[in-house]
């Protein structure tokens, strides 16, 4: 997609989503044959666990897809579950809304759900995330069989890092996708594991990364995808995606100097 930075957010999305109560933005990229290219999806993460707000912020996720033409089965998925949701994502491509991501909370309690609803023409297809914690080195291991046999090696050296083993866990989508996270969004340079990948980095060694996601073992190709994702809590709001990658970056950065207590 030409000049991609330098292109505007669709209209709508800041009208609709600045002032909401916590939102999120996503930006990533995409590790092939030694280069990285970033991909030209934005996703805005709207509303938080228990937070007040959350009601009115999912009334503007349900403007937004409107506004920008989503499919009405999108759009009733997000007003059936607005109650029971945790977090509603929206990623957009362009000016299409190209997916709807649910975070919901189960009534009487139980894991939390996750889904995603992707644009196909005017259908919507849906995928469920599941969510396991690494806990011990044996458990990290067996997840190992989820990822793609030519990304096995390198999901191994991910997993060096004795802090996701303690902290994090991954999420699985379906035989399609391994996605691990990072709780306490390090800087690229610092992911261990990284290293084979580090000159096509080179531009984004010190941007602040939440996920690595890995192929799984059903998918076509052994694609790596970095996300890179951080609260929107200065103003104004950003006009361009490369404002939105510069916005996600400091906010990260604070962040993850707040958690590792500098």
């Amino acid at each position: 997609m030409p000049d991609l930075l330098a292109m505007p957010l669709p209209d709508g999305v800041g009208e609709l989503l600045d002032g909401q109560a916590l939102v999120t933005a996503e930006w990533s990229l995409r590790l092939a044959g030694g280069s990285a290219a970033v991909r030209p999806h934005l996703t805005f993460w709207i509303g938080g666990r228990g937070h007040p707000g959350n009601a009115a912020a999912f009334a503007a996720v349900g403007r937004l897809l409107g506004r920008l033409d989503a499919p009405q089965a999108m759009r009733r998925v997000q007003l059936a579950l607005a109650d029971v949701s945790v977090r509603q994502g929206v990623a957009v491509v362009g000016r299409e809304a190209v997916s709807l991501y649910v975070h919901s909370a189960r009534a009487g309690g139980g894991p939390d759900r996750y889904r995603a609803y992707k644009r196909r023409g005017d259908a919507v297809t849906a995928s469920a995330y599941t969510f396991e914690r690494f806990e011990t080195a044996a458990r990290a291991r067996e997840a190992r069989a989820h990822v793609h046999p030519a990304l096995r090696r390198q999901f191994g050296e991910l997993l060096r890092d004795a802090r996701l083993i303690d902290r994090s866990g991954w999420w699985r989508r379906r035989a399609e996708q391994v996605c691990i996270t990072y709780p306490w969004l390090p800087p690229v340079d610092r992911v261990v594991g990284l290293g084979g990948d580090m000159a096509g980095l080179e531009p984004y060694r010190r941007s602040h990364l939440r996920h690595v996601s890995l192929a799984g073992r059903g998918a076509e190709s052994p694609a790596v995808t970095l996300y890179f994702s951080g609260p929107l809590t200065a103003t104004p709001w950003p006009r361009t995606f490369a404002d939105v990658q510069a916005r996600v970056d400091e906010s990260a950065r604070v962040l993850n100097g707040a958690i590792e207590g500098r």
